[in-house]
């Protein structure tokens, strides 16, 4: 059993390394835009749903871009038109999020943290 912690912790935190060096590159390297809610897709899974929001912006060169929020929420909480802040990356405009703690770093927080705890549990004794 401590195998199996170890390697999905040591997975989960690869993975976290890789969303988060990508949220960084946005932030640190990529541009900010007014995007706008075009629609909100219904992700349905066994017994629960997910709202996830589909957003077009246009980027520093005047092109139009659309893509599909990484996150979710349970709840819809965005209608089409609504604006908002997000951050794209200027070298690759489709590699884009909402501009807020819970999409941006959400999942890579989460899987850093499971990575942790699965590296630790494998360790303990």
């Amino acid at each position: 059993m401590r195998i199996y912690f170890g390697i999905v912790g040591i997975l989960c935190l690869a993975v976290g390394a890789i969303l988060a060096f990508r949220r960084m590159r946005a932030l640190l390297f990529g541009a900010s835009a007014i995007g706008t809610v075009v629609r909100v897709e219904v992700r349905e899974s066994d017994d629960s749903s997910s709202h996830v929001p589909v957003i077009s912006y246009v980027d520093t060169i005047g092109r139009q871009h659309t893509f599909t929020s990484t996150s979710g929420v349970a709840v819809n909480e965005l209608t089409p038109g609504e604006k908002m802040s997000i951050r794209y990356s200027i070298s690759n405009p489709e590699s884009a999020y909402i501009n807020s703690l819970r999409h941006m770093w959400g999942a890579p927080i989460a899987l850093l943290v499971l990575g942790i705890a699965g590296v630790w549990a494998s360790m303990a004794q």
